[in-house]
């Protein structure tokens, strides 16, 4: 482990991202953060911040996982970019004391780790990480990842204090089987103070989150893993609620509800309903949103 460690150490320090770098040349620009980058690695915490100070966040560098609760407690951090085998205090320990402070409930942790596995991605997301990125990594994986996890985090913030509802209007065009409105958009850009780009955004994670979450439902109920279709279907209804996709909502409560009370046959029978209300809110964003 230290010999491999090393290697990538050395391959880190051997590749620094430079100004011109090609990988991150077409990214959008994206708010300045402020990131805790927690690696017992040297040449992992100089490529960390040699690619985020580039993309204009700043950092500050931990050492171990008791180091960086520490860090945590005294500053606010936008994000953690944090390893997982580290001596003193490892990832998943520090993620949870992390998720037990005041400021550590929501904000993004992205696990840095050559253990990739759905072993390892549930203790992970056990412990209450929020996303992966896979040594070695490429420095517009590391971007893209951590940008993402932040931007999701305030849409959801934005979400939750915009909940109250206005009457409803501005109904989808497209029409579920049952006759209901596929999604209301009025009611969508009203709980996001009628931002547009941020309504596009929205629609945006929707559609890229959709196929993955359901991937990973069928998977976990062929496999008998009541947890993880639990949390899936959940997640589908969650996201499926920013656009009052209230077809698409029920499917997704059945499912979870039978996952949760462990009739996983039940929840089985009701994946290809679910599958495709979700699918044509996915159709709906793309043409009423997206202009696809």
């Amino acid at each position: 482990m230290k010999e491999e460690r090393a290697n990538f150490d050395q391959d880190c320090l051997r590749s620094p991202v430079g100004s011109e770098d090609p990988e991150l040349s077409d990214l959008p620009v994206f708010t300045p953060l402020h990131v805790l980058v927690v690696d017992d690695a040297p040449g992992n915490r100089a490529f960390a911040v040699s690619l985020l100070e580039h993309r204009g966040h700043r950092c500050r560098l931990a050492e171990n996982g008791s180091q960086a609760v520490e860090m945590f407690r005294q500053a606010e951090f936008d994000a953690v970019m944090m390893d997982l085998e580290m001596p003193d205090m490892d990832g998943i320990t520090a993620t949870e004391a992390i998720r037990a402070l005041p400021r550590g409930v929501d904000v993004p942790i992205v696990a840095m780790t050559t253990h990739t596995n759905p072993a390892d991605r549930q203790r992970c997301w056990a412990a209450g990480m929020t996303e992966f990125v896979a040594k070695p990594f490429s420095a517009r994986d590391m971007v893209i990842i951590l940008e993402r996890a932040v931007a999701r985090v305030r849409l959801a913030r934005v979400s939750r204090l915009l909940h109250v509802l206005p009457e409803s209007r501005s109904m989808s065009a497209a029409i579920s089987p049952s006759g209901a409105a596929v999604i209301n958009l009025g009611i969508a850009l009203a709980r996001l103070g009628n931002d547009q780009q941020l309504l596009r955004d929205m629609a945006g994670f929707y559609i890229e989150d959709v196929p993955q979450l359901l991937g990973e439902l069928r998977t976990a109920l062929e496999t008998g893993d009541a947890e993880l279709a639990t949390r899936s279907a959940h997640s589908l209804k969650g996201l499926s609620s920013n656009f009052e996709a209230h077809v698409a909502i029920t499917a997704a409560h059945a499912v979870e509800n039978a996952a949760r009370s462990g009739d996983l046959a039940r929840a089985a029978a009701g994946v290809d309903e679910l599958d495709a209300e979700v699918g044509r809110v996915v159709q709906a964003l793309k043409s009423e949103v997206l202009g696809h």
